[in-house]
């Protein structure tokens, strides 16, 4: 009796899927939801809306940046740099730290990873310099795989030509999840 019942039960659910497939515009379906939301942002955007999730509000104030880097795709990001003092350093042995240009996961900003920066920089002796994707906290722009490659950009630029580092001497990238 049970197994006719979920026969009976299965066979409703794939007819009603049948119909949800061909009539898009049955906006109670899970799909008739997802064409309607690609007629209105197309399907890059329905792409960006599920591969970016920005925290909502920002866990961080917006007057607590103090760096705020231009992209070259039109957008203002802010950053963070956290700088050891390392002359006589015991960790460091002396040398100059390296730089750890950290690219934040998916569903952070800069709100959520600076405890993590700053535990790092202490721990591997190292500066940490952490910027936001377009469309993340305060950043101005729209979250996607375009924008994301520009503040990439924009930071190591910051870095190379404000801090006066060499990228390829100086700086580790680090990201996570998208950031990587």
């Amino acid at each position: 009796e049970d197994l006719r019942r979920r026969a009976s039960i299965e066979r409703r659910e794939f007819a009603m899927h049948r119909n949800v497939l061909s009539s898009p515009s049955n906006s109670t379906s899970v799909i008739g939801m997802l064409w309607d939301i690609t007629q209105k942002v197309g399907l890059k955007g329905l792409i960006n809306q599920v591969a970016f999730a920005p925290p909502i509000p920002p866990t961080y104030l917006k007057d607590d940046m103090q760096i705020w880097l231009e992209t070259d795709r039109g957008c203002r990001i802010p950053a963070f740099h956290i700088t050891r003092a390392c002359a006589g350093c015991a960790k460091c042995s002396g040398r100059q730290p390296l730089t750890l240009l950290v690219s934040h996961m998916n569903a952070d900003d800069l709100g959520t990873i600076r405890p993590w920066c700053h535990l790092i920089s202490e721990r591997l002796c190292v500066n940490t310099f952490a910027y936001e994707f377009s469309g993340y906290g305060h950043a101005k722009g729209a979250p996607n795989e375009l924008n994301l490659y520009s503040d990439a950009r924009a930071a190591l630029r910051y870095l190379k030509d404000q801090v006066g580092l060499q990228p390829e001497r100086d700086v580790v990238l680090f990201g996570r999840s998208i950031g990587s």
